[in-house]
């Protein structure tokens, strides 16, 4: 019988990193009673952020539709992870909307310049920097500080399910 664990999925494939991390998620989500959230099948396209974005960035859409067709966004614990299409309780959690408010008007702040972001928990925003393509949790208020900065987005997403302590829930 397979078991799952936090870093291992004993199923008889290989699974890529982001499988590994969404997978845990879920599962995470799961033990505390709410439902998965189910892949985004709609068309991605490449978006233009603004904000002194350059309208291609091939490293960021390459992680991000793989994280999509997993899962149209993540949710748990005050933990987010933007999607596209989200519906219901999690329809403030889209990607481009979030970008779109902070591109114009009063939502606009400079230091979010270069900054695509992805998410957010209760202290930290979670961007993707189009300079130094990494990918960061940052403080929310100082958003020059940055708290932890990745190569991958399964990095992060990890990384936050560290700091939910998913151990308690399986």
């Amino acid at each position: 019988m397979a078991k799952a664990s936090r870093h291992n999925l004993s199923i008889g494939i290989s699974m890529t990193d982001i499988e590994k991390a969404v997978t845990t998620f879920q599962a995470y989500r799961a033990a505390i009673g709410y439902p998965k959230i189910p892949p985004y099948e709609g068309e991605v396209i490449e978006y233009d952020f603004g904000r002194k974005i350059e309208s291609n960035q091939p490293d960021f859409w390459t992680q991000y539709h793989e994280f999509l067709r997993l899962s149209d966004g993540l949710a748990a614990d005050g933990v987010y992870f933007y999607g596209i299409a989200c519906e219901g309780k999690l329809i403030g959690n889209r990607l481009i909307d979030n970008n779109d408010a902070l591109r114009d008007g009063e939502m606009y702040d400079e230091s979010m310049d270069g900054l695509i972001a992805i998410g957010s928990s209760n202290s930290d925003i979670f961007v993707y920097d189009t300079n130094t393509h990494k990918w960061e949790s940052r403080d929310r208020i100082a958003i020059d500080d940055i708290n932890e900065s990745y190569d991958t987005l399964a990095e992060l997403i990890d990384s936050q399910l560290q700091r939910i302590n998913i151990g308690d829930a399986f």
